[in-house]
């Protein structure tokens, strides 16, 4: 809170529906920055993608959609 009152924007990465109660914890970050005037200093992420190095083809492919289909509607 002391970085957003200095003007600084918060990033809440990480955002994944396959882990449990990572949207409610993520949804109460996001809550706790609206009630206290900051919403507008919110950048939220959800570190998504595939590249991992060593793993074949790169890894599994984890998609872009868990902020739109999970977190907003919250």
């Amino acid at each position: 809170m002391r970085a957003a009152k200095q003007g600084a924007w918060i990033e809440f990465d990480a955002i994944n529906d396959s882990v449990p109660g990572n949207i409610e914890e993520h949804v109460a970050f996001v809550k706790y920055m609206k009630d206290n005037g900051f919403l507008n200093q919110v950048l939220i992420s959800q570190d998504a993608g595939w590249y991992h190095v060593g793993e074949p083809n790169g890894g599994n492919f984890r998609g872009f959609t868990d902020c739109l289909r999970s977190l907003f509607p919250l």
